[in-house]
């Protein structure tokens, strides 16, 4: 008994909760990339690689806008809009054309969209890192640091912003819309469902947040490759089901 009470009292608690805490704010982050992911594969069956890349453009937009006006809740609602209709822009451009081939198609189709935004980016702001700074610069002590409170703040919207997608999923007419067309397209488009604009939507609702989730996440530095990286971690979180057997992506965008 002795040992293990001796066990416990050597456990570092203090360091526990701090990584707890920056555990729980990373995953809401991840949760969201993951979400908007999880919604397009879900209905389109298409791998978007290029999610990544709008949700480092959002980072960028709100760089722009913060820079203008000096408004940090302006740059969150203006990057929002602007890569939502990007990202409506896309589906209708480029992967509507490909809706029923061959879905190397459409992996191709983003993989090829996610180079020329990376690379629009490096030629449009350079290959130097980006802030953008905290509306909220507030710590508070954890321990032995200074925690600051604009983390909480992210895990807290990130939070909201999820149950509300929820909601939105649960209750709200086009969310409806969008589990028919996950269902049953074929049905969905027979019952009057208008299945091609839920397509759009759905990239306009996955753009939309990840314009929010980069401008939101203001406690690191931008660089024109960041998407890739952010983007394959959420792959690698997305589960699909595939031909009755549940397959994973890896960070290369392979189903195991």
């Amino acid at each position: 008994m002795d040992a293990v009470v001796q066990f416990f009292q050597a456990i570092p608690l203090d360091l526990i909760i701090i990584q707890t805490v920056n555990g729980i704010v990373t995953g809401m982050i991840l949760a969201l990339i993951a979400s908007g992911l999880t919604l397009i594969f879900g209905i389109m069956d298409v791998v978007n690689f290029a999610h990544g890349e709008l949700f480092m453009l959002g980072a960028y937009v709100g760089v722009v806008i913060i820079t203008t006006t000096g408004n940090f809740w302006l740059a969150l609602i203006g990057a929002s809009l602007i890569v939502a209709l990007l990202g409506a822009a896309m589906q209708i451009v480029a992967l509507r054309p490909l809706i029923g081939r061959d879905p190397l198609n459409t992996i191709l189709a983003t993989f090829g969209i996610s180079l020329v935004l990376q690379n629009y980016a490096l030629w449009a702001f350079g290959p130097v890192a980006r802030k953008i700074g905290e509306p909220i610069t507030g710590q508070f002590p954890l321990f032995y640091l200074q925690y600051p409170w604009y983390r909480l703040l992210i895990a807290a919207l990130s939070a909201a912003i999820i149950g509300g997608f929820w909601l939105f999923l649960k209750h709200g007419k086009f969310g409806v819309w969008i589990r028919a067309t996950a269902q049953d397209r074929v049905m969905a488009q027979a019952m009057g469902i208008p299945v091609p604009l839920v397509y759009t939507g759905v990239f306009y609702r996955g753009g939309d947040g990840g314009g929010q989730r980069r401008a939101v996440r203001a406690d690191g530095r931008r660089q024109p490759h960041d998407g890739a990286g952010l983007g394959a971690q959420g792959l690698h979180r997305r589960r699909g089901r595939r031909d009755g057997q549940f397959r994973r992506l890896d960070r290369g965008g392979h189903l195991h």
